[in-house]
């Protein structure tokens, strides 16, 4: 392997991708790690990259972007001073990289760290659609044996739904109304079931998407009409659903 045999998907504008060859990134700071990734999810905005170029900040033909944020993979290389992880582990990635040294990284409240930095976020900060990434030790995550690679590229989405649930203080014995059947909406879903939902709901726009949720998640679905009134399609959700008054907790999950 050259220093510049790490094959990338560069994005250069609306519906403008090539795969090429970057340099290997190297380990700058003794606790970074690189990682080869296996498995790169899909997000929402990723397809709004795609279509799009951008969101503010757009890609360009003289600085493209890797896209990718949500990633497996395996432990390639670790610095001098990284104690988490060991070569072949392996791990999935958290997209969003706080300096650990500021006030709010300190305090345990690094997502308000002012210097945070996303993996694929325009011009600089490329993603993880590539052979080898670079990232701080500090947010991989071992995977267990338990969970393939495959599945592990859904850790990252998965505690989006989580910290849903955690947030709204889903509890065992309610009943729960997700809006939306994307990725999110699935997942948080699924989550207030593993929670101890009494009865889940979803509601959506798409029929695909709705047949899918029935299947996956098991639960009843509504699909509004968005050409009548919010009141009038409250109310139908009510009485098809035998809602009675309404359910204890709304998961919004539409874009």
């Amino acid at each position: 392997m050259t220093e510049t045999d790490n094959l990338s998907c560069l994005l250069y504008g609306p519906g403008k991708a090539r795969f090429e060859n970057r340099k290997i990134p190297t380990l700058e700071d003794p606790h970074d790690i690189l990682v080869r990734i296996a498995y790169v999810g899909v997000c929402g905005s990723d397809a709004h990259f795609w279509a799009h170029g951008g969101v503010i900040r757009m890609v360009s033909d003289e600085e493209p972007l890797v896209m990718g944020h949500e990633a497996s993979g395996v432990v390639h290389s670790i610095g001098t001073a990284v104690t988490k992880v060991v070569p072949g582990d392996h791990v999935t990635i958290e997209p969003g990289f706080s300096c650990r040294r500021c006030k709010q990284c300190k305090a345990g409240k690094y997502n308000l760290c002012p210097q945070m930095q996303f993996a694929a976020d325009p011009p600089g900060n490329h993603g993880t659609l590539t052979r080898l990434f670079r990232t701080p030790e500090d947010f991989v995550y071992r995977i267990p044996e338990t969970i393939s690679l495959e599945e592990g590229v859904l850790i990252e989405p998965l505690s989006v739904a989580v910290h849903g649930a955690r947030l709204a203080d889903l509890a065992p014995g309610q009943t729960v109304l997700v809006q939306g059947s994307g990725t999110i909406g699935l997942l948080a879903a699924a989550t207030a079931k593993a929670f101890g939902a009494k009865e889940v709901f979803i509601s959506d726009i798409n029929p695909t998407k709705l047949e899918f949720a029935r299947d996956f998640v098991g639960c009843q679905t509504f699909m509004p009409d968005v050409k009548s009134q919010p009141e009038e399609e409250a109310e139908r959700m009510k009485n098809e659903l035998d809602l009675g008054e309404g359910v204890d907790v709304v998961l919004e999950c539409t874009e």
